[in-house]
């Protein structure tokens, strides 16, 4: 079966071929050519904008510090004040140096100090502490400012005060100090 043309074409079924012939060249490019071409821009643009976001975050970074030697001190220093305050072993004996520094220095008594089973958390220990002070509520509060201040990251996670006969106020307080599980 053969298609036959006419050996002539009108010129009004020669401008219909030539437009739809003119439309399916059109289709034809914007599908295979601009299309992957917009999406291809659209992609590198991203690509530069997460890039000048980079550049605009290190530019910054050197401009707020122009002395990288100085800056990388002042990292180390702040290092070390996490390394102190999270240390890689539980450290006890020094916590509890602490706690009687904190206890001389507010004026409370020191009554007990009794150290509970380490429990073990993805990244880190907690170590429980029991402590039990006796003082009047300013010199508590002194105390656990003290604790709160103390270079020693550390939670007070309950606090019991009770009023004793004769005067004072006993405050038992468990307290968490935490280090990093190697």
């Amino acid at each position: 079966m053969a298609i036959t043309l006419p050996k002539e074409f009108s010129l009004k079924h020669k401008l219909i071929l030539f437009a739809v012939a003119t439309l399916l060249a059109a289709w034809v490019a914007w599908f295979f050519v601009f299309q992957p071409q917009r999406l291809r821009l659209a992609e590198l643009d991203s690509q530069y904008r997460s890039e000048k976001r980079q550049v605009d975050a290190i530019e910054a970074h050197v401009l707020a510090h122009p002395d990288a030697t100085k800056h990388m001190a002042e990292l180390d220093a702040q290092r070390r004040i996490v390394d102190r305050m999270l240390p890689e072993s539980p450290g006890v004996s020094d916590f509890l140096v602490l706690v009687e520094k904190a206890a001389r220095a507010s004026g409370v008594q020191l009554l007990n100090v009794k150290p509970a089973a380490q429990v073990n958390k993805n990244n880190y220990q907690e170590t429980p502490l029991d402590i039990l002070v006796r003082g009047d509520f300013f010199q508590t509060v002194g105390f656990l400012k003290q604790l709160e201040d103390a270079p020693r990251f550390n939670s007070v996670t309950t606090m019991t005060m009770n009023m004793k006969p004769g005067g004072g106020l006993e405050t038992k307080l468990q307290v968490v100090i935490y280090s990093v599980k190697k």
